[in-house]
C-alpha cells in the first residue's frame, strides 16, 4: 500500500495523502529547476492545494472513501479516480449541454454561499456581514442580467465560440471569495450610476439648490414679520441735537 508521509508546511501541517504528493511535487520543482519558482509554488499553495486540501478533508470523511480504503485501495489512487470521473463529466457536460455547465456554475455555489451568509448574518460584526451581503447581491445581480442578455441576444452570440467559456471564467471570478469581482464591479461601476450626476463648477446640484431656495425664503419671512429688527441694529448711530446739547 503506497504511503506518504505528514508534510510539515509553513502553516499547518498535511495529514492527507494527495494534498501531501502535490506538495512534494512543488518541492522537487522548487529544488531541479535554475529558477526561482517561489513566487509561482507558494501562490499555486495559496489557490488551488489549499482548495484541494478542504475539499479532500471533505470527501475522506464519507462512508464511500473508507470503504474503499478499508479493500486495500491507496487513498491517493482514489483521489486520482476522482479527479478523472469529474474531469470527465464537467468535458461531457460542456460538449453537450453548456448552457447547464454555465447554470451549475453560476448557481449551485453562490446559492450555497447566499444561504450561509444569511444564516450567518447574526454572528459576524456589522461591517463583515454588510461587505457579505453586498458580494452576493451584486453577483446575483450579473447573473440575472447576464441570463436577459443569453436569451435576447442568443443568434448574436452564436458568432462568438468563445463566449460560453469567457462566460464561465467571468462567473468565477465574480463568485470567488479571493478576487471579489461582484464587490470590484458594485464599487466601480453601479455605485458611480446610483450616485448623483456631476455638475458643472459652481452650479448647485438639485438638491442643493433646494435647500438654498428655502434658506432664502425663511431670512425672508423673518425680515418681513420683523422689519426694525435687522434695520436698526445695522444701521449707524445717529446723534440729534438734543442729545447733544
Amino acid at each position: 500500500m503506497l504511503t506518504i508521509p505528514a508534510l510539515q508546511t509553513r502553516s499547518h501541517v498535511i495529514n492527507q495523502p494527495t494534498t501531501a504528493a502535490l506538495e512534494l511535487a512543488l518541492r522537487y520543482i522548487e529544488s531541479k529547476s535554475p529558477l526561482n519558482l517561489t513566487p509561482i509554488t507558494n501562490y499555486i499553495r495559496q489557490e488551488l492545494i489549499a482548495r484541494f486540501a478542504t475539499i479532500e478533508n471533505w470527501y475522506t470523511q464519507t462512508w464511500l472513501h473508507k470503504q474503499l480504503v478499508f479493500l486495500g485501495i491507496p487513498p491517493l489512487y482514489i483521489s486520482i479516480l476522482l479527479a478523472i470521473v469529474l474531469l470527465a463529466t464537467l468535458r461531457q457536460m460542456y460538449r453537450k449541454s453548456i448552457y447547464l455547465l454555465c447554470n451549475s456554475i453560476g448557481v449551485l455555489y453562490p446559492a450555497y454561499r447566499s444561504i450561509k451568509v444569511l444564516d450567518e448574518s447574526a454572528e459576524k460584526e456589522h461591517k463583515i456581514a454588510m461587505a457579505e451581503q453586498k458580494q452576493w447581491l451584486t453577483y446575483w445581480t450579473i447573473y440575472g442580467w447576464l441570463q436577459i442578455a443569453d436569451y435576447w441576444s442568443n443568434w448574436f452570440l452564436k458568432f462568438f465560440p468563445g463566449y460560453n467559456f469567457c462566460k464561465l471564467v467571468f462567473l468565477y471570478w465574480a463568485q470567488n471569495d479571493r478576487s471579489k469581482g461582484a464587490t470590484i464591479i458594485f464599487e466601480h461601476f453601479v455605485q458611480p450610476l446610483l450616485r448623483n450626476p456631476p455638475h458643472p463648477k459652481g452650479e448647485l446640484r438639485p438638491k442643493e439648490h433646494q435647500i438654498q431656495q428655502e434658506s432664502t425664503k425663511k431670512q425672508a419671512n423673518e425680515i418681513t414679520s420683523n422689519p426694525h429688527s435687522n434695520t436698526n441694529k445695522d444701521a449707524p448711530y445717529h446723534h440729534s441735537s438734543e442729545e447733544i446739547w
